[in-house]
């Protein structure tokens, strides 16, 4: 809309016209009035004037009785003085003794009967007529007020004197009001003009059109406030120039950024694809170790030997902790560390942590102990796998750096709320402490409190950093307390869920009512174990020294308050368990009293000399709760006298009930055959399928307490039988899902997401030990008998790994062919025999296919066949051809057959070696 200038033009005028107005009229007015009043006064005055003159020749005329001469003197002085339109003269009763009309003689004027002290003058308005001036004036005859002489002067001449005046005053007003006008409308123009010209120029600017300029040339106001409007525009020409300059230059950069975040985000997955396969790569030679060497600790092995094993395993599991370390933070700092959601139980995941760290303490004989409170709920959702490789790092460090005394895992509610609770863990040691300028500096990435702490203590100093961060990812913190040379206290708080439908558990009633003592001289113990024995109803005593444990027993037997049990540590100055166990039976008052030894320090023969001492249990520290309570229940349940020791494997054989009926899916005859007699010396009953068809058809016959399924077959993979199996499940409506448990070598490049994608619920690495099936069947034992959901895969342990590398320069690894030998049952075919042949019988053929594929350019098929081979030559020890394999089956993935003919050559030259090895074997030969 176009600026209306012209509106500024009339207000202008308005203004100017209306201060002019007031300008003349105000004076005029005043004038008036003035020139009002000064014609009264004058008229006044003259009618005094005359009525004080008259007053004296009526007082003659009064005073000689000549009323005649009166009369005329009033009748010429009406008709001889204009100003004069009425005069009387009244006695000195108001009746009217002369009048200039004769025909009012006589009248009486009310009011007028006494005559005025002096001349009164007052104005009269008549409801008739014009308005006059009323003179009365007192008549003396000899200083004696006699009568009164009355003019009456007409105010006409006045009113038309100021009628004269009104006007000059409005032609004079007017012609100036005229002339004023045209000055204000020279003034407004003046002024309206330049600011209606700016309002248009600053439309245009406001257009966008800063190319105008004010042609205002004038010095005053006007001109100053146009140069100040050019000055204005050429300011924001060149700040549009500059915006657009740099628009153009944010432009450009942030087509940069979006091209290095573009990179980035293909670094981020180029580092996210060469962890995956660093992961892979280290961990399959380390799996291979720490697996060779798990077996091989589990066979008859001479005292030199298992030594040599025993450091072979520690040494293997320092490095692939320290390389867990650096995969960890590298996959934080990348961004792609995710936690899981599952349901556990808490203090098993601690206790659990405690167990894992007992024996490094007890070598350097330190007490670990664990202390969670009644309040800590037990049933929670969240990532166990990150909360235990918290508590192994912190708990880990504290055993490090402790000498002597102790190491306590606290854990206590340190916050309730409906979104779930917060928990505190505290790690406190009596080791040697953190200076306090370290205390911060010892959270970040590679630090250490000093340089000499690698060197005596070893780690990467990544420990407390990736702490640190997955406990902030997990919703808390972390912080140090300390003092060099009396102990540290690292704690660190997570926040976890509540499980649906949890409730506390009910208190049981098997120990309510005992007595029991215990028997320890380290005061965390005693807290420790006071507060469990009584939550379970017991009532305790506590003794820190064996004296004093044998005076509160007779004390109490002597009170016929016998104690029913007591609780004895080993490891106590003065008087160890053991010797207090012997001169406990040797007492008739008190030998009754059922024994437990709880000892930090297990030996081979601790047991076997606990029994003999007279004890009737046996626990090592640090001990679970549910371990000690089993314990006690057992102790207290058995007659008084039975033979043998409870201890924690009390009753529980080499294998896990409750899943009987096991479906494997495995396309590899050799793997098949291992993982099928672990599975069954664990007291399983297994069906074996090589593929997922079979595994499809076998799954809608008949109901399987757990299916083991490998991810790599032909015709359907297990990602493809696992989603059949799910879809057949919800069209048959079974109320409750087969847990499905991946068996797979990649650890980081998608195939554990794909296995959860597809409905597995869990996986393994292959090669498969003993030990991790176990786990998985425990575990999913207590998922069936709990009927829960399917809770999510853990970390630690069951990360799967690769094939092992090669670790010997001989063929064929004789303790890889040992390790077979130790899955022989009597009454068995020959297990290593009839595995032998089945390798010797498949590979040539896996070779040949493996040749037609190269010559085909077909990498999968390729792939596969390498696959094959590895798996069994890495089971039966032939490390050299699984490394070969290894290097094939990377080809394979990368989609190409380039370079694979010259490992196939040195594949068949490594398979004709390992052939005559195995052919010389002594089961082969007897056979």
């Amino acid at each position: 809309m176009r600026p209306q200038g012209h509106r500024l033009l009339i207000r202008t005028c308005a203004v100017i016209l209306g201060i002019l107005i007031l300008a003349i009229a105000i004076p005029a007015a005043m004038t008036l009035r003035y020139e009002d009043r000064l014609f009264r006064t004058t008229l006044r005055e003259r009618a005094e004037s005359t009525a004080r003159t008259a007053a004296l020749v009526v007082s003659d005329a009064l005073a000689a009785d000549d009323l005649d001469s009166l009369s005329r003197f009033v009748v010429t002085l009406d008709h001889e003085d204009p100003e004069i339109t009425a005069a009387m003269v009244c006695d000195r009763d108001g009746r009217i003794v002369a009048h200039s009309h004769p025909d009012l003689e006589g009248t009486v004027i009310a009011g007028e009967r006494t005559p005025p002290e002096t001349i009164v003058v007052h104005e009269r308005v008549p409801t008739e007529g014009a308005r006059t001036l009323e003179v009365s004036a007192p008549v003396r005859v000899s200083g004696e007020a006699w009568g009164t002489l009355r003019l009456e002067v007409p105010l006409a001449s006045i009113e038309a004197e100021i009628r004269q005046a009104t006007l000059r005053v409005v032609q004079v007003g007017g012609l100036l009001m005229a002339i004023g006008g045209l000055c204000a409308f020279w003034l407004a123009r003046s002024v309206a003009q330049p600011v209606r010209r700016l309002m248009e120029l600053a439309g245009e600017v406001g257009r966008g059109n800063l190319a105008v300029r004010a042609d205002i040339r004038s010095h005053d106001e006007v001109g100053w406030l146009a140069r100040s409007f050019n000055a204005m525009v050429e300011g924001l020409s060149r700040s549009r120039d500059e915006i657009r300059l740099g628009t153009e230059q944010l432009e450009r950069a942030c087509q940069r950024a979006v091209e290095l975040a573009q990179r980035a985000e293909e670094a981020s997955l180029a580092k996210s694809q060469f962890l995956a396969n660093m992961s892979h790569e280290i961990r399959t030679p380390m799996n291979g170790v720490i697996g060779m060497t798990d077996l091989l600790l589990g066979s008859e092995l001479p005292a030199r030997e298992r030594r040599f094993a025993e450091t072979v395993r520690r040494s293997a599991e320092s490095l692939l902790e320290i390389i867990n370390d650096i995969l960890d933070f590298s996959k934080i700092e990348a961004g792609r560390l995710e936690l899981e959601t599952a349901d556990f139980d808490l203090r098993q995941v601690v206790e659990d942590v405690a167990e894992l760290l007992a024996p490094r303490a007890h070598s350097k004989g330190i007490e670990l102990t664990v202390d969670m409170t009644d309040d800590v709920n037990r049933e929670v959702r969240g990532d166990p796998g990150r909360l235990r490789q918290i508590l192994v790092n912190l708990a880990g460090n504290a055993v490090k750096f402790t000498d002597r005394g102790e190491v306590v895992l606290k854990v206590r509610l340190a916050e309730g709320g409906l979104q779930g609770d917060m928990v505190r863990f505290d790690v406190r040691d009596t080791g040697i402490g953190v200076a306090p300028e370290l205390r911060q500096k010892i959270f970040g990435a590679f630090m250490q409190a000093d340089g000499s702490m690698t060197r005596k203590y070893g780690g990467t100093g990544l420990g407390l950093a990736i702490s640190k961060q997955l406990a902030e990812m997990m919703g808390g913190s972390v912080g140090l307390e300390s003092e060099v040379g009396k102990g540290s206290r690292f704690w660190f708080t997570v926040r976890l869920a509540r499980q649906a439908g949890a409730a506390r558990p009910h208190r049981t009633r098997a120990l309510d009512g005992l007595r029991v003592l215990i028997v320890d001289d380290n005061a965390t113990n005693q807290d420790v174990l006071h507060h469990q024995v009584l939550a379970w109803g017991m009532q305790d005593a506590v003794a820190d020294s064996g004296p004093r444990a044998l005076a509160l027993l007779r004390d109490a037997a002597a009170r016929r308050e016998p104690f029913d049990l007591a609780l004895v540590d080993m490891m106590m100055p003065e008087m160890d368990g053991l010797e207090l166990a012997r001169q406990i039976k040797a007492d008739a008052a008190i030998a009754s009293v059922q024994l437990v030894l709880l000892t930090s320090v297990g030996l081979r023969g601790d047991a076997a000399e606990a029994r003999g001492a007279g004890f009737n249990g046996y626990l090592s520290k640090p001990i679970r709760q549910i371990e000690l309570f089993e314990c006690l229940k057992a102790v207290m349940g058995r007659a008084t006298g039975a033979p043998g020791l409870v201890t924690r494997h009390s009753g529980a054989p080499d294998r896990v009930p409750g899943l009987a009926k096991i479906l494997l899916v495995e396309d590899n005859d050799i793997n098949t055959q291992v993982v099928q007699l672990m599975l069954e010396s664990l007291g399983c009953s297994v069906e074996a399928v090589s593929d997922g068809l079979e595994a499809l058809r076998k799954t809608a016959e008949n109901q399987y307490d757990l299916i083991f399924m490998d991810c790599q077959m032909p015709h359907m993979d297990g990602f493809e039988a696992t989603a059949a199996i799910r879809a057949q499940e919800k069209k048959q409506g079974r109320e409750r899902k087969t847990p499905i448990v991946a068996l797979t070598a990649n650890v980081m490049s998608g195939d554990r997401e794909r296995c959860l994608a597809a409905g597995m619920d869990d996986y393994l690495g292959k090669p498969v030990r003993k030990e991790d099936l176990r786990g998985k069947l425990e575990r999913w034992q207590q998922v069936s008998l709990d009927g829960s959901g399917a809770p999510a895969p853990r970390a630690g342990r069951n990360a799967p790994a690769a094939p092992r590398a090669a670790g010997s320069k001989t063929p064929v690894d004789p303790k890889a062919l040992a390790i077979i030998r130790d899955l022989q049952r009597e009454g068995m075919p020959n297990v290593l025999c009839r595995m032998v042949r089945l390798y010797l019988d498949h590979t040539p053929e896996l070779l040949k296919k493996m040749r037609a594929a190269i010559d085909s350019k077909d990498a999968q098929a390729m792939y596969l066949a390498a696959h094959n081979i590895k798996s069994s030559s890495a089971f039966l020890g032939v490390s050299g051809m699984a490394e070969l394999c290894k290097e094939v089956e990377a080809l394979g993935r990368a989609g190409t057959v380039d370079g694979a003919v010259d490992r196939l050559k040195e594949m068949e030259a490594e398979y004709a070696r390992a052939a005559q090895a195995l052919e010389k074997l002594p089961e082969l030969a007897a056979a």
